[in-house]
């Protein structure tokens, strides 16, 4: 039994000793000490400049003009314009709707046989008017009195034929407008957004038939910051004779490719928005289905809108690219980067304008680089 327990024991201690020797025998790791490297980089200095500042910003497309078409009076749909659906254009004046005007004929027949009436009966009461004078001329003669009543003279009657034809023609006019309005037109030159209404369907005053939206001007609604809008000349800009003075550039990305557009700030909203602190700029664009524009400018559409601004004095013009971030600049500064913040008065999608943080003698670091950390060492290559 203890030869049993024994051999178990000698097994262990002699795989502790085994593993003590290999230990002891395992090379020692050799400590390098790493240098630290130093990046190659490029810079570039900047001079203060004068320069337009360009302002950007995103804006939504919507049409200048969205109705809903309504009847002015209620009749049966017989007829609907091919122009008519989802999306069709049409032209000012054209008909789209056609209402059963069969009533409409009957009450301008009956309007116009009253007007007859009643102007026979004026005529005739008019008649009767210069007989009635000339008999009292006659009877003056032989029966000298002061004046005569007005009923002597068929005066009250003459009147009441008057107003009567009076009356019969302007029911004559108003039967005569229901007819037109039979013809529901298109009151400017659009596009169809909802069709409501088909053939059959019976309509009243009110309905809305369609939903259209003008096509001859699109409207860009251009949220600004107010220091964007301190660097816009809007007062001299609005209503300008010049066509260039608001001139702005309207662009947008279809798959890879840019198109752009032009339009023209008329105006702004008439006050901050409560949500965002931001003023809303109107631009509006003239014909945005016209085929001088590559693509036309669609309502719903998400654009980029960029404003010639005011002036800028002593500012330097940076390249975005150049920035570690919005407002940091890379700087060499004596074989280390210096990461220095700036002062930006305008960022666009190009270039970032700096009126505080940098010198005209600082050496701006234009490379890209993989990492970038405060105070690592680098050295300017070849320019």
């Amino acid at each position: 039994y203890m030869r049993n327990i024994f051999i178990p024991f000698l097994i262990l201690v002699g795989a502790i000793f085994l593993f003590l020797y290999l230990l002891k025998l395992k090379p020692k790791p050799v400590i390098v000490q790493r240098s630290e490297q130093t990046t190659i980089v490029s810079v570039t200095q900047f001079e203060p400049q004068q320069d337009t500042c360009i302002v950007q910003s995103n804006g939504t497309v919507r049409p200048s003009k969205i109705v809903n078409l309504m009847p002015e009076l209620a009749g049966k749909v017989i007829k609907v314009s091919r122009d008519m659906g989802d999306g069709a254009f049409f032209k000012k004046g054209e008909i789209l709707f056609w209402l059963d005007s069969s009533d409409y004929h009957l009450q301008l027949i009956r309007a116009k046989s009253r007007f007859i009436t009643y102007k026979t009966q004026h005529t005739i009461e008019d008649a009767r008017v210069e007989v009635a004078k000339k008999e009292w001329s006659d009877y003056k003669q032989n029966y000298p009195v002061d004046s005569s009543h007005s009923l002597t003279l068929r005066e009250p009657q003459l009147e009441l034929a008057k107003a009567n034809l009076e009356a019969a023609k302007a029911e004559m006019e108003i039967a005569k407008l229901n007819l037109k309005r039979t013809l529901i037109r298109a009151p400017f030159n659009g596009r169809v957004r909802k069709k409501k209404v088909d053939i059959g369907q019976f309509v009243s005053p009110g309905m809305v038939m369609a939903v259209l939206y003008d096509t001859e001007k699109a409207i860009v609604t251009v949220p600004l910051q107010k220091e964007e809008i301190e660097l816009l000349d809007l007062e001299n800009g609005y209503n300008n004779s010049s066509k260039n003075r608001n001139r702005v550039a309207i662009s947008s990305n279809f798959g890879l490719k840019e198109y752009s557009w032009y339009g023209r700030y008329v105006r702004d909203e008439a006050e901050f928005n409560l949500s965002n602190r931001l003023l809303n700029l109107i631009v509006e664009v003239n014909e945005p289905y016209s085929p001088e524009w590559e693509k036309p400018l669609r309502p719903g559409m998400y654009v980029t809108v960029r404003i010639k601004g005011k002036q800028l004095r002593d500012v330097y013009k940076i390249p975005r690219d150049f920035f570690y971030n919005e407002s940091l600049l890379k700087i060499y500064n004596n074989g280390k980067l210096e990461l220095r913040e700036v002062k930006s008065i305008l960022v666009n999608k190009d270039y970032v304008y700096i009126d505080q943080g940098l010198h005209k003698d600082d050496l701006v670091i234009t490379s890209r680089m993989d990492e970038v950390v405060e105070g690592m060492k680098v050295k300017i290559g070849a320019q």
